[in-house]
């Protein structure tokens, strides 16, 4: 019926906020090449954005993106693309076609695929060549943009 000294309170809810400030957490932990402790907060901030906003919210998809970086810098590429191939669509179906979230996925996309030989080679300048198209049209002058542009004029 209610909680008292002996009875204590339900847990509380989750929040956005809650999520928001674990991501935030975690990108620390990305910045920071600390990997192994980036992924479980990650993990527990797109569980929560998964509840409340829904597993195709912006929030949660960019969540996802993350996991997918921390496992590519952890060396766990097949789950790396799998999670980072399933950003792809949800940008999609968000309209952010264009965006630099959509270029910034299909850079790490481009990155896990290079270690896999011929056909990943190929898989990758795919990947980076409409990641290249997509930071031009947008201006975007980030490293990853600097980077996909040096390496189409040396290709």
């Amino acid at each position: 019926r209610g909680w008292n000294i002996t009875t204590p309170p339900p847990p509380a809810t989750k929040t956005k906020k809650e999520a928001s400030f674990l991501f935030k957490i975690g990108n620390a932990y990305l910045d920071t090449k600390q990997w192994d402790k980036a992924l479980p907060v990650y993990k527990k901030a797109h569980k929560i954005y998964k509840k409340i906003l829904g597993a195709g919210s912006v929030q949660a998809v960019d969540t996802l993106s993350n996991i997918g970086s921390a496992l590519k810098s952890m060396g766990e590429i097949e789950p790396a693309l799998e999670t980072l191939n399933e950003c792809l669509p949800l940008y999609r179906a968000l309209g952010v076609v264009d965006d630099l979230r959509v270029a910034r996925t299909l850079y790490k996309l481009g990155w896990c695929h290079f270690p896999s030989g011929p056909q990943g080679l190929v898989r990758m300048s795919e990947c980076w060549v409409e990641a290249h198209g997509i930071f031009t049209r947008r201006g975007d002058r980030s490293p990853e943009a600097r980077e996909v542009a040096d390496a189409i004029r040396e290709w």
